[in-house]
This record gives C-alpha cells, structure tokens and sequence, in this order.
C-alpha cells in the first residue's frame, strides 16, 4: 500500500476508537438476534404440538421471554448502531 492509504487507514481508526464498544455490542446484538430468529419456529412447533396439548402453563412464559428478549436486542442493536451519528 502507499503510505498516503497508511494514513487514512490511521485516520480511520482513530475516528472509530472512540465508537469501538457499542460497534461490538451492535455485532453481538446482530448474532443474538439471528439465533433467537432461527430458534422462532422451533420453539412455536413445540408450544403446538407438546406443550399446549399438555397443558403445562410454565413453558409459553418462557418462550414469550425469549422472543422478548430478541426484540429488545433488536432495539438495543439500532440504538448502539445510531449513537455515534447523533454526536
């Protein structure tokens, strides 16, 4: 590379440091998210076929938590994404 890239790169990564922390909690959030997404039907199968049939009550809580929580990693995700615009 050319030395004058090496010093955009550098400005580049000073303008990010200050962001480092919530970009990786984005990222974090974005894989979390994406398994509570595929774990979806997974779980929605098997409150229909096991747990309402059997009527156990304590499940559906659970499940409801867990799809809550993806929701709000969801939110905290475009927060974490939009902080460093609005400085």
């Amino acid at each position: 590379m050319h030395p004058m890239r090496y010093s955009e790169i550098r400005w580049l990564a000073s303008q990010v440091r200050p962001f480092l922390r919530l970009h990786l909690f984005g990222y974090f959030c974005v894989v979390i998210t994406s398994i509570l997404v595929l774990l979806d039907p997974l779980i929605i199968r098997f409150l229909i076929d096991d747990v309402i049939p059997r009527r156990r009550l304590a499940w559906p809580q659970l499940f409801s938590l867990l799809m809550r929580a993806g929701w709000d990693l969801t939110a905290w995700r475009q927060c974490s994404t939009f902080a460093p615009y609005r400085r």
